[in-house]
């Protein structure tokens, strides 16, 4: 086999075509790809908030008795301090004080005998509510929240333009706020 058998590879202009193709692909996709990330993790977070509310109300109406969220900075005690990205505390509420410390861990609030039902981790995002659910919400036997009609906040740095919110009427119902449906959104 004397002949010439020919070269298998890629030339260096193809290499550099290539090169540059997929440069531009990942220069418009990258920013792209940024913006849907923070998008998921607003809406992530939205889902998390919502589905506490929900189980608060529903504890309330299925046990028959009040059920209180509130800010917490521990695991063990509500706190107004803090602020709904802190975390927050779920708990039966039979005496209707609003306040649950659980100093021994037991999973029950030592004043009154509430029952803890969850706790709230800490979220990267800012969560503010406006004055009627600052810091605490509260649902009556009957699924109601009356006197904490408000509106919860969950902003990115991008701002209120791109924030999310929970609007709780006083049935006790939850839906969607958004910067063009909701003015009472506010981010710091």
């Amino acid at each position: 086999m004397d002949g010439y058998q020919g070269a298998w590879g890629f030339t260096l202009t193809e290499c550099i075509i290539v090169l540059l193709i997929a440069g531009l692909l990942l220069a418009i996709g990258i920013p792209a790809y940024s913006r849907l990330h923070r998008d998921l993790t607003l809406t992530s977070e939205y889902n998390r908030v919502l589905a506490a509310m929900r189980l608060a109300r529903r504890t309330a109406v299925t046990r028959g008795q009040a059920t209180v969220l509130c800010t917490a900075v521990s695991a063990r005690s509500c706190s107004e301090s803090a602020n709904w990205n802190d975390g927050w505390l779920l708990f039966s509420d039979p005496n209707g004080d609003e306040s649950c410390t659980d100093a021994d861990g037991n999973g029950m609030c030592d004043a009154d005998g509430g029952r803890i039902v969850t706790v709230g981790a800490e979220s990267p995002l800012t969560i503010r509510g406006n004055d009627p659910v600052e810091h605490y919400i509260r649902f009556t036997p009957t699924g109601h929240a009356w006197g904490y009609m408000g509106t919860l906040s969950i902003c990115d740095d991008r701002g209120v333009a791109h924030a999310q919110g929970l609007v709780l009427r006083m049935s006790g119902r939850v839906r969607l706020g958004t910067a063009s449906n909701a003015p009472s959104l506010h981010c710091p």
